[in-house]
């Protein structure tokens, strides 16, 4: 007994040792918040993946057009006999009816005058529409010629010109030098003077003839622009055109070139 009271004795002192020693040890929670987190107070950055509208190539965006504007000097050849001519109001009562005869007509004239007048350019190629307004006159210089049945003559002196065109074209910018082809469409109103004498009498006075017509053409030419002003161009435009339907045949402007801003 006294043996196994002292086995007893010595397994009690020993025992909590031993627990002490094989249980596991106690885990160590490292705080990572203050070196290896995110920072609280940066700004988290989300790409915007949403698409883009679709954004026209810049040669055919209708945002980069532009207003035009064109003033100038134009001189031309005209054929009289292109034109219906028609008394107006006649106020000496022999001339009443009477035809304008082929014979009094020159068979070619000039005129010219100023012409001023604003359109839109689109795009950067193309230019439509532009409307002009001009005003003008010219010398037909014509010879006494009988007219009527009473012994009457007449000539043609001084004329004048208003005419509405409307334009539209092509034209390539090449920085200051801008050549142009277009096309143009007008009506026109001609008024003349007609001196009327008698064979015997002598002066008669004058009367007014008109003539109302269109034509079609072509206008080549080019602008060179020579300042700009926060986006405004303006320079000088020399211009060959060619008459194609109607009494207008060759002719020149030359003139100012203006171009607007661009739209902001």
């Amino acid at each position: 007994m006294p043996r196994t009271s002292r086995f007893a004795f010595l397994l009690a002192l020993a025992l909590p040792t031993t627990l002490a020693h094989a249980s596991p040890p106690t885990p160590t929670v490292e705080d990572l918040s203050g070196s290896q987190g995110p920072d609280a107070q940066q700004q988290v950055v989300v790409e915007d993946l949403s698409r883009a509208p679709h954004q026209p190539h810049p040669a055919l965006d209708p945002s980069r057009g532009r207003m035009v504007g064109t003033f100038g000097f134009f001189g031309s050849g005209f054929d009289p006999h292109a034109r219906r001519w028609s008394l107006s109001d006649s106020e000496i009562g022999a001339l009443e009816g009477a035809p304008i005869p082929d014979a009094m007509l020159a068979d070619h004239a000039r005129y010219g005058g100023f012409t001023f007048g604003s359109g839109f350019r689109p795009l950067s190629w193309l230019r439509l529409p532009e409307l002009r307004v001009a005003f003008g006159g010219g010398d037909h210089a014509t010879r006494w010629t009988p007219i009527g049945e009473q012994g009457l003559e007449g000539a043609i002196t001084r004329s004048f010109l208003l005419r509405l065109e409307l334009l539209a074209g092509v034209e390539v910018d090449l920085g200051p030098i801008t050549p142009f082809a277009r096309v143009y469409g007008g009506v026109g109103m001609h008024s003349a003077k007609l001196k009327v004498r008698d064979t015997t009498l002598g002066a008669l006075g004058s009367e007014r003839l008109v003539a109302f017509a269109g034509d079609v053409g072509v206008e080549l030419g080019f602008d060179v622009y020579f300042t700009e002003d926060e986006g405004e161009r303006v320079g000088l435009r020399v211009a060959y055109r060619r008459g194609l339907v109607g009494a207008e045949g060759h002719g020149a402007f030359v003139g100012l070139a203006i171009q607007g801003k661009r739209p902001s």
